[in-house]
């Protein structure tokens, strides 16, 4: 199987694994009613333009023009850049005071959240290293997703997660719970292809657009359900850093 599509089944792997967990452990992930905001649209349109810029910003930083370099390798200088492009889309709820149940972030029992999103992350590891036909062996791949390098992308994939939860949220409030996925999805994967085409790889992108729509929307729909990024958080920085642990290298 090619690498997209393994990809593909193991995020499907992990979102099936929530849906079953959450059905055998219902006080973990109890009915949240869905934010309501007096003017949904105007909403809308402040996760719109946060998206924009965060958009801009990230183009500028792909292309080096925010604040250069690491320092000594420790990629301090990488997070705060991280922290600068995404201030847009997160300064909107601060902006307009709304609770972090509008970023999907709960704040009862995280350490277990997260813990089982761990273990949802080990079985989309497993089922990507099993379909891709080009995997290096199970253990080689583990150590390359959880190589200490890699944590600075943990920031990164946190900030991605949060602000795709910001912008479903306020589509929901617009068109409801059952087109925010798939409008969001379109959103995120046009994003993507913004900063490959700012990579010069954007033709390698557009070939899996499709796919990234579906699965996208398949992922903001799960999410969606369970009102909490914090177990995706965990799956969606592993199946990020398989594009170096096939490469048999860390980030």
């Amino acid at each position: 199987m090619e690498r997209h599509y393994a990809l593909a089944a193991g995020y499907a792997a992990a979102l099936l694994g929530w849906l079953l967990l959450s059905r055998a452990v219902p006080l973990l992930w109890p009915h949240r009613d869905a934010p309501h905001f007096a003017r949904p649209g105007r909403e809308l349109s402040w996760a719109v333009m946060g998206i924009a810029g965060t958009l801009l910003l990230g183009f500028l930083y792909v292309r080096g023009m925010l604040l250069p370099g690491s320092f000594d390798g420790f990629a301090l200088i990488d997070v705060v850049n991280q922290l600068i492009v995404f201030a847009p889309i997160l300064l909107v709820p601060v902006f307009r005071r709304h609770p972090l149940g509008t970023l999907w972030l709960p704040t009862d029992r995280i350490y277990i959240r997260i813990a089982t999103g761990v273990l949802l992350a080990l079985l989309a590891l497993s089922t990507f290293v099993l379909l891709y036909a080009e995997s290096p062996p199970w253990i080689e791949v583990m150590q390359s997703v959880y190589h200490h390098s890699n944590l600075p992308f943990l920031l990164q994939v946190l900030l991605e997660d949060v602000a795709a939860a910001i912008l479903a949220v306020r589509i929901a409030g617009v068109l409801g719970p059952r087109a925010a996925p798939l409008l969001a999805a379109v959103i995120l994967a046009a994003s993507h292809l913004t900063a490959s085409a700012a990579l010069g790889g954007a033709g390698a992108v557009l070939e899996g657009a499709v796919l990234d729509v579906v699965l996208g929307a398949a992922v903001v729909a799960v999410v969606q359900r369970s009102a909490d990024v914090w177990w995706f958080w965990a799956v969606h920085f592993a199946m990020d850093m398989t594009q170096y642990a096939t490469q048999g290298l860390s980030a």
